[in-house]
């Protein structure tokens, strides 16, 4: 595969289709409030790092 090819290709996959940004939760359990990083990829969001959350005061997994 030639450099211009897989550089369409790089740009085909990841163009455009990928965003990340801060959002403020709540724990269900004890109201707490706090920032995490979303991502949004291919239509499908998801926390950063991958998995999910848990709040800061009472350890409680992010149900949300």
């Amino acid at each position: 595969m030639d450099s211009r090819m897989r550089q369409s290709l790089d740009n085909y996959i990841t163009g455009g289709r990928y965003r990340q940004w801060q959002e403020d939760i709540e724990c269900k359990e004890c109201g707490y409030q706090w920032e995490v990083t979303m991502c949004e990829e291919y239509g499908m969001s998801s926390f950063v790092p991958d998995e999910q959350p848990t709040c800061p005061r009472c350890k409680t997994e992010y149900d949300g």
